[in-house]
């Protein structure tokens, strides 16, 4: 699902430390993240856990075609 958001700046990398830091349990917990929480995080400053929430915030309204590729529904 991660590669049809196509959230740019979050792989799988960064998506391991959210889930090992707790922060992430569930794939909605994503949009729940705060910038506060992203600062927390190795190799992330002010500009940089701002672009992966703003990135996140713009993954909320994917295109349809996205959208159908990340529910797994084929053609």
């Amino acid at each position: 699902m991660i590669d049809a958001l196509n959230v740019d700046g979050m792989g799988w990398k960064i998506v391991e430390q959210l889930v090992d830091e707790g922060l992430v349990k569930h794939f909605a917990d994503i949009f729940r993240l705060k910038q506060e929480q992203v600062l927390e995080l190795e190799g992330f400053a002010e500009k940089s856990s701002a672009n992966l929430i703003a990135a996140i915030q713009a993954a909320r309204k994917p295109e349809l075609y996205r959208l159908v590729f990340g529910l797994g529904i084929r053609q």
